[in-house]
């Protein structure tokens, strides 16, 4: 975050370790916390790479997202227990309380819908999501101008409103993806 080490730049294991002394099996687990953060790439080898943040990086993951999000927000309003819609609209509310607070904005965001997408059901239709918002999360940016709020998507979700929520979804990312490419021009 600093901005000292740049996109592209190759970590060598070795170097990284002796720097923190540290053996190379910390800084691998550390380098692969890292990488589940989406701040580097791992390649076959396992070599560490500062993740690059690309236009079409961003247009892909955004597309995916485009399909697989709004289908797991109606799928999730229409089959969440009443308890879980009480859960979810709270985390909901906490979010829009930390939106200003970047560090637990990020955390409740991530919470928020981990947990709205749980409801659908499908784990591996979560692990899918969460790994594409893992990979432009450090990079996400939220535009407080924009009229798209998640007390929108609240107000879907308390009356059920399945359609809306995959609608909202689908707005939500577009604005989304329009902020974040502003951030790599």
């Amino acid at each position: 975050f600093s901005g000292e080490l740049k996109p592209g730049q190759h970590l060598a294991q070795d170097k990284l370790a002796e720097a923190f002394g540290v053996s190379r099996i910390p800084m691998r687990d550390a380098l692969g916390i890292l990488e589940g953060k989406g701040l580097v790439t791992l390649d076959y080898r396992r070599r560490a790479v500062v993740r690059i943040i690309t236009k079409e990086l961003l247009q892909e993951t955004y597309g995916i997202r485009m399909v697989l999000e709004p289908y797991a927000c109606r799928l999730a309003v229409e089959q969440m227990t009443e308890d879980e819609k009480t859960n979810i609209l709270l985390l909901c509310s906490l979010m829009e309380q930390f939106n200003k607070n970047p560090a637990e904005g990020r955390s409740t965001r991530r919470n928020f819908y981990e947990a709205f997408y749980l409801a659908t059901g499908s784990k591996l239709l979560v692990e899918m999501i969460m790994k594409l918002r893992k990979m432009v999360e450090p990079h996400h940016v939220i535009d407080h101008s924009s009229s798209h709020t998640h007390k929108d998507l609240y107000e879907l979700i308390s009356t059920s409103d399945a359609r809306g929520a995959e609608r909202w979804m689908t707005g939500h990312l577009q604005v989304a993806l329009q902020s974040q490419l502003k951030m790599t021009e």
